[in-house]
């Protein structure tokens, strides 16, 4: 019985371990904390795992992500998901969009690590890259944060406000915008909300 139960343990432990598949999709959830707002959003991933991939350099990164400016390394890279905290299989798109298979999820990543571009909030982030890689499309609706509709709630007001792109322009890292240039903007009646 003892053995039994041993084997259940190891194999349910197996099973963490090993929770992601190459090329499922990973998010991460973020927070930006202002004076005047709370900011929830998600960092994507392609996770990669063990995948022998050129360009990779270094053993353990099991990740493919675009990091922004605002990173040590920005650009499409390979990272390590113990980096990036506690992560959630994000394949949202696969019901409309279904995955490519392995080589075509590869040829993706092979494309994207030489020919980028550069990070663009609204048109060339994480979230575009990762659904690229794996469903073909690239999208980014962020979704269950305040950021999915660009909607936030201002403290010092009642209703929800729209961040307009001149707010967050199309080069920033959300992680990096800086809190007063999003309070100015809740604290703007610019008729939004």
């Amino acid at each position: 019985m003892k053995k039994l139960i041993l084997v259940a343990f190891v194999f349910q432990l197996v099973i963490l371990i090993n929770a992601y598949q190459f090329g499922d999709i990973v998010s991460f959830l973020r927070t930006k904390k202002c004076v005047c707002v709370t900011l929830s959003f998600k960092h994507f991933a392609v996770y990669v795992g063990n995948e022998a991939i050129d360009g990779k350099t270094e053993p353990d990164q099991d990740i493919f992500h675009h990091t922004g400016p605002s990173r040590h390394a920005p650009g499409c890279v390979f990272g390590k998901l113990a980096e990036e905290g506690d992560g959630v299989l994000e394949n949202y798109l696969d019901k409309t969009h279904p995955p490519g298979d392995h080589d075509t999820i590869l040829k993706r990543i092979n494309e994207k690590k030489s020919n980028c571009g550069q990070y663009s909030l609204f048109r060339n982030n994480c979230e575009h890259l990762a659904t690229y890689v794996r469903n073909g499309v690239a999208q980014s609706k962020q979704p269950g944060t305040d950021v999915a509709s660009w909607t936030v709630f201002c403290k010092k007001e009642k209703g929800s406000k729209v961040i307009p792109e001149d707010v967050l322009e199309v080069s920033d890292d959300l992680e990096a915008v800086p809190c007063d240039r999003i309070c100015n903007s809740c604290n703007q009646d610019s008729g939004a909300g």
